[in-house]
């Protein structure tokens, strides 16, 4: 009798894809609700580090997204539903492409 057909403890594959699964979606969950209080925490440093440096910070940068938050969205967010990205952008003033 082989008890790896039983307990999901010995089906370590499919154990990891659905943990993996699992992590994603309540990363873009988080990442949602961030976006829908304060879409200021994902703010790019770029005006700010310009600012700080004394020079006069490129147009529209105050309104850019850190890109690995772009990335996460790209990748991530837009393939669970896109109209929730759509949302998102509607109601953000930040710069979500």
């Amino acid at each position: 009798m082989d008890i790896s057909n039983f307990s999901p403890i010995y089906n370590h594959e499919n154990g990891f894809k659905k943990l993996d699964k699992d992590l994603k979606y309540i990363a873009v969950t988080f990442l949602s609700v961030l976006l829908l209080v304060d879409s200021t925490t994902i703010m790019s440093t770029d005006y700010i580090d310009h600012l700080e440096m004394g020079l006069t910070p490129p147009d529209e940068s105050q309104y850019s997204i850190m890109p690995r938050i772009q990335q996460f969205i790209n990748e991530y967010l837009k393939t669970y539903d896109n109209e929730l990205v759509d949302f998102i952008k509607k109601i953000s003033f930040m710069n979500i492409h």
